[in-house]
Parts: structure tokens; sequence; C-alpha cells
């Protein structure tokens, strides 16, 4: 992905993205456009919204801080996103945890049955 002044986020080919790391721009008639709440959709990347919360898992140990997943708030709603390809999403614990957040913040939690790892 790229994203160019006016924030609309450049879904690039494998092609173009290899040419972005060399050095080469890409055309931007050549592909899609889309905002960041699609792009997190696609891509379940955190960084396309401000991060709200971080969820621990029981695997996680003094050793090993690295969380789970964590809460963004992006396009009006908060939402979360998985980062640990060695974990299950545990839902029960991501629904329960994602209202709190949602209620602090005031908007809606994105339920989902489904988190792909970013």
């Amino acid at each position: 992905m790229s994203v160019p002044p006016r924030g609309r986020i450049c879904m690039l080919s494998d092609v173009d993205f290899e040419n972005l790391s060399r050095g080469i721009q890409p055309d931007c008639r050549d592909h899609i456009h889309v905002g960041k709440a699609r792009a997190f959709e696609l891509t379940g990347n955190p960084s396309m919204g401000r991060v709200l919360a971080f969820l621990t898992s029981s695997a996680t140990t003094d050793e090993d801080l690295a969380p789970a997943g964590c809460f963004i708030e992006i396009g009006g709603f908060v939402e979360y996103a998985h980062l640990r390809k060695t974990t299950k999403p545990n839902l029960k614990a991501i629904y329960a945890v994602g209202e709190k957040v949602a209620a602090d913040e005031k908007k809606p939690f994105m339920r989902r049955t489904f988190y792909p790892v970013a």
C-alpha cells in the first residue's frame, strides 16, 4: 500500500510494491484507491487507525510481552486487530474488552466472527 497526499490509500499490485521499494513511484491511474476504513478491512493493519488499547493473551509472559491484539478507532468505529500468529483470538475476551473501550470512546464496537492476523 501507498498513501498519496489526498489521504486515499493505493492498493498496489506485488509488482508495483516491489518497484516502490526500489524507489520507482507507481502510476496511480493503474490501481484502486480506498479509504482507511476499507484498507483496514482488507489488510487488518492497525496503523490505519488510532490505537486505543492493547489486549494481552494468556500466552504472554515476562520474556515475551507482545500483545495478542489491539483496539483501534477508525471510521467512527472501534475495531480489533489481531497481531500474533501464534495466539488464537479469544472472541469472548475481544467482545468484552471491545465493548468497554467503545463505551469509553462513545463509539460503536464492530464485532467480527473472524480476525485475520495483521
